[in-house]
């Protein structure tokens, strides 16, 4: 999960800033405060589930489904 969590992070990364540089705002620190607030905001809204996932004695169905979503059997 670690791995893939930081990929996940590298290539999100590696995007903005291609995306970054294609539209000449690379250098434009509101472009990077923006990246960074969404990055930290990312950062506390999948943390916490990564962490509970991991504890022993974990069981899927103990998560509850996201608001939105409709479980189809």
């Amino acid at each position: 999960m670690t791995t893939s969590f930081l990929l996940l992070v590298w290539f999100i990364l590696l995007g903005t800033v291609t995306q970054l540089w294609k539209t000449r705002r690379i250098f434009n620190p509101l472009a990077w405060f923006r990246l960074t607030s969404w990055s930290i905001r990312f950062a506390f809204d999948v943390l916490p589930t990564m962490v509970v996932t991991v504890l022993p004695g974990h069981h899927p169905s103990d998560l509850t489904d996201p608001t939105g979503r409709v479980n189809r059997v």
